[in-house]
């Protein structure tokens, strides 16, 4: 059935939160945020470094204010 509703993206579906909470960034919009690979977010995992995901099921998923700590914490080693 079709519908004349267009499809939803990430952003529009992030939008729909709380005011003043935000969603969770998703593996590729992180890795887009700090300008690495998706593949860098997987190596940083697997070696305990890089920011904290939260795995939500099967994804991983990140607290945007814990990549803005790590990233600032980046700056000051």
């Amino acid at each position: 059935m079709k519908t004349n509703e267009p499809l939803r993206t990430e952003t529009d579906l992030a939008e729909q939160h709380e005011p003043g909470r935000r969603a969770l960034g998703t593996t590729s919009q992180v890795a887009e945020y700090l300008g690495v690979p998706v593949a860098t977010l997987h190596v940083w995992r697997s070696r305990n470094k890089g920011p904290a995901a939260i795995r939500v099921g099967k994804h991983l998923r990140w607290r945007w204010e814990a990549v803005d700590d790590w990233l600032e914490e980046q700056g000051k080693s």
